[in-house]
């Protein structure tokens, strides 16, 4: 047995069971996309050219000129032009007039404008043109690689003379430092050297 028929009960028909579908269905039929009038195709070729025919004939109208200027037009220009600029330089004013325009006003809305701009404009360019002295410090090198570089210039010779002196210097700060402890304690160098 086929879908269709299964769907379908034997006793209704289709637009009693489903009439929402049964006209959406119809309407489809009715309205069923683009259509074109009767004859279209067959009178196409002869529309077309109707249209070709009714167009001008670009060879002939091309050899006349569309453009013209009035009489004496280029004889008048630079007299014309002339006028122009010194009507435009009338109507400009100095910047000087402008100013005192603006500071004489007395509704002082302008000169505040003004000059509230100016400062910004000249504080922003002392800031951004500002000098920054940038001090660069250099890491200290080590004192063992001090120690170590300056050991390693120094010769064999100039060692031994210099732990001669020190050894000497050494002796008599001894010497020194055991008189001046004496002296500063008043201990009695006579009973010191009686019981030694």
């Amino acid at each position: 047995m086929n879908k269709e028929s299964e769907n379908i009960l034997p006793n209704e028909e289709p637009e009693m069971s489903a009439p929402l579908l049964f006209n959406l269905k119809s309407k489809m039929n009715s309205d069923a996309g683009f259509t074109t009038p009767d004859g279209y195709f067959h009178s196409l070729p002869s529309e077309v050219m109707k249209k070709i025919e009714s167009l001008p004939d670009f060879e002939t109208q091309a050899k006349a000129n569309p453009f013209k200027t009035p009489e004496g037009y280029f004889d008048s220009l630079p007299t014309i032009i002339q006028q122009r600029i010194l009507d435009q330089n009338k109507n400009k004013k100095p910047a000087i007039a402008w100013l005192t325009g603006v500071f004489n006003n007395p509704v002082p809305k302008y000169a505040v404008v003004v000059v509230s701009l100016f400062l910004v404009i000249f504080f922003s360019v002392k800031y951004f043109t500002r000098t920054i002295k940038v001090d660069y410090v250099q890491e200290a090198p080590p004192t063992e690689q001090l120690e170590a570089f300056y050991l390693s210039q120094l010769d064999e010779n100039v060692l031994s003379e210099v732990y001669a002196e020190e050894s000497i210097i050494s002796e008599d700060v001894q010497e020194n430092g055991i008189e001046n402890y004496l002296l500063e304690n008043d201990i009695d160098l006579i009973l010191l050297s009686e019981n030694l």
